[in-house]
């Protein structure tokens, strides 16, 4: 016969505490009932652990512990919890907390092959790693992850996700172009500045849509050269006669579109080196930070003093460009027109892109644009001055070779 054990709290409203009971033991089938006089009546342990070594039967509900992804508690296998943050229950199995929904990532991007658009969908799952890079050779991004890779001919990709995961992002702005100079041996060309770097955690929400945009290194362009279309990511270009490097793109995350009011992280680009008649041709400023560098001044004339190199776009401004274009949303200036075998650097794509390097009276960089994370959304969130691409080296005595920016990438790996 099953002999049933009721405890029953003494005190009307009053709390079953593990002060009132330290141990209560029974033969096997036996069973123990916990009651109260009143509703509030329970058994509440604060402290310790509580361990069942048979069957837990619960004819109510169970609530597990609840926290955010930032306040998990040390794991042990099997400890279960629910997480605020992705809005589900997750488990840890003895190597990461895992979450109980099937999580699905999903990145699309237009056919390699054909016409139209291609996902690449995936578990979001702890060690799930996708890294985002731009193909300078063929001007197509490669899209490598832990599953297929596919180049496609676009940068921008849309993300898209069936549950709130977490996520952490790592942007690198792409280089400026090299510069060059005309006369002399390429003892001291001009370099491209360098790309920016972000990084920070962030959260993205079912059924919205994101997109990363990856930045494409800037190009030199030789005398005569024109203004050639410009890599993705707002690298300014060089002026109507060439003679110069045109600025990096940056690499960016956005919420519904692409634009300045919806960026999320971004790490600028750097500005484009000079084209310079002097034996030294003047480098670009490095992207990223809150503040891109300015480029570098050009060289003074015998009738001319230096000319000051285009400014570094801010978290407020675009770079100034005392004798080109300034930097704007986004976007690098245009630098100066040369002639004569002088001309300016183009400013890096930013948050807010660099100021363009002068033309005339010897040529100088153009800056780098800045860096930006949203401080509201990301967290851990840091921007850093010309960690990103490398900028294009120079060349000299009208050699045009190796002179082109590092290209942008991104990645983005499991965090919850």
């Amino acid at each position: 016969m099953t002999t049933i054990a009721n405890l029953t709290s003494p005190i009307i409203g009053n709390l079953w505490t593990a002060n009132n009971v330290n141990t209560i033991s029974s033969a096997l089938g036996n069973i123990l009932v916990v009651s109260g006089n009143a509703a509030p009546s329970v058994l509440n342990f604060n402290f310790g652990n509580i361990d069942i070594s048979g069957n837990l039967n619960l004819n109510g509900n169970l609530r597990v512990p609840i926290g955010n992804t930032l306040t998990r508690p040390f794991g042990v296998q099997g400890y279960m919890r629910y997480n605020s943050t992705n809005s589900a229950i997750e488990f840890y199995n003895g190597n990461a907390w895992v979450s109980s929904s099937s999580a699905t990532i999903s990145i699309t991007g237009p056919n390699p092959s054909g016409s139209g658009n291609i996902t690449l969908t995936a578990l979001w799952q702890p060690g799930f790693n996708y890294t985002f890079q731009y193909n300078a050779y063929n001007s197509q991004p490669i899209l490598y992850d832990a599953y297929p890779s596919v180049v496609t001919p676009n940068t921008t990709y849309t993300i898209t996700t069936n549950s709130t995961i977490s996520a952490s992002f790592l942007l690198n702005g792409a280089g400026g172009g090299g510069g060059s100079y005309a006369n002399g041996s390429v003892t001291n060309p001009g370099i491209g500045g360098n790309g920016g770097q972000t990084t920070g955690t962030y959260t993205l929400v079912a059924g919205t849509t994101y997109y990363l945009l990856v930045g494409g290194g800037g190009a030199f362009v030789t005398s005569g050269g024109g203004q050639p279309a410009v890599g993705a990511g707002g690298g300014g270009n060089v002026g109507l006669n060439g003679y110069g490097g045109q600025g990096g793109g940056y690499t960016g995350l956005f919420i519904n579109s692409v634009s300045q009011a919806n960026a999320i992280m971004i790490a600028g680009g750097g500005g484009g080196a000079s084209w310079e008649v002097n034996p030294s041709a003047p480098s670009g400023g490095a992207g990223g930070g809150l503040s891109g560098n300015a480029g570098a001044p050009g060289t003074p004339a015998p009738s001319a003093p230096a000319s000051p190199g285009g400014g570094g776009g801010t978290q407020s401004a675009g770079g100034v460009g005392p004798y080109s274009n300034p930097g704007t949303a986004l976007q690098g200036g245009t630098a100066a027109g040369g002639d004569s075998g002088n001309g300016g650097g183009g400013g890096g794509g930013g948050y807010w892109g660099g100021g363009g390097g002068a033309g005339d009276n010897n040529g100088s960089g153009g800056g780098g644009g800045s860096g930006y994370f949203n401080p509201a959304v990301v967290t851990g969130g840091s921007t850093t001055t010309g960690a990103g691409a490398t900028g294009g080296p120079g060349g000299g005595g009208g050699l045009i070779v190796l002179v082109y920016g590092g290209n942008g990438s991104a990645t983005m790996s499991y965090v919850g």
